[in-house]
């Protein structure tokens, strides 16, 4: 059987799950919170949130939504695992899938973030250390050169890093983000810092990435520690 007929076929026998699973969460939240969806269900549960996997929904096919029934979308480091058609894609299901005044809020790694990156503080320094450990055998051929190249030409590794690691497809900037999402048909489009929003309550994504991995959802979350060298988050409101 051919890799796209199996496909096909997995896509259909998924569908009517994951249909059952969407009316399972209404049912559950008994009406009071609306259809709040998160696409690539990452760290934890998130109380009245309905967390979706990629395999569970693929985000570059036709989302499995009514139109104008779900109330806010959050996707975080997901979007950049997706070629760009497919970035592109998602949003304009996305704005589909929303209710009037729904909120799409995406947060990945951009490249306004990446190529500003400048050690100056501990955390930095932390974070570079970390970096560090992706590229053992540059690392060495610096340290054979005296070059300094992870504190001078930090934003040089953390690009290559973003781009080619971590499977990931397509690295975005906030502003090309920004303008699609406009170009989609979305009305009030906001670029904001990573724990910030329109509404609180939607930030879900991680506060610390790079230099901290913890395995407690409130740790990572916490609103007096925010470190992100790579992420920015972008609203658009339907």
């Amino acid at each position: 059987m051919c890799q796209f007929l199996k496909s096909a076929i997995k896509r259909a026998l998924r569908k009517p799950l994951l249909k059952r699973r969407i009316r399972g969460h209404l049912a559950s939240q008994g009406g009071r919170a609306g259809l709040k969806v998160v696409f690539g269900r990452h760290w934890a549960e998130v109380p009245g949130w309905l967390l979706l996997s990629q395999d569970e929904q693929d985000i570059t096919r036709p989302l499995e939504f009514d139109t104008g029934s779900v109330d806010a979308i959050f996707t975080e480091h997901v979007l950049e695992h997706v070629d760009f058609s497919g970035g592109v894609s998602f949003m304009r299901e996305a704005l589909r899938a929303l209710k009037p005044g729904g909120v799409f809020r995406v947060v990945c790694p951009v490249t306004e973030k990446v190529l500003s990156f400048s050690p100056s503080g501990e955390r930095d320094r932390e974070y570079l250390l970390g970096l560090e450990r992706y590229y053992p055998a540059e690392k060495k051929v610096l340290q054979e050169l005296k070059v300094d190249g992870f504190g001078e030409f930090s934003q040089v590794f953390l690009l290559n890093s973003i781009y080619s690691g971590h499977g990931h497809k397509f690295i975005w900037s906030a502003a090309l983000i920004s303008k699609v999402l406009s170009a989609l048909g979305y009305g009030s489009v906001r670029q904001y810092e990573i724990g910030l929003g329109a509404k609180p309550e939607y930030c879900l994504e991680r506060r610390r990435r790079g230099i901290y991995l913890g395995a407690d959802p409130a740790e990572d979350r916490r609103a007096d520690y925010i470190y992100d060298a790579e992420s920015l988050a972008v609203e658009g409101v339907k």
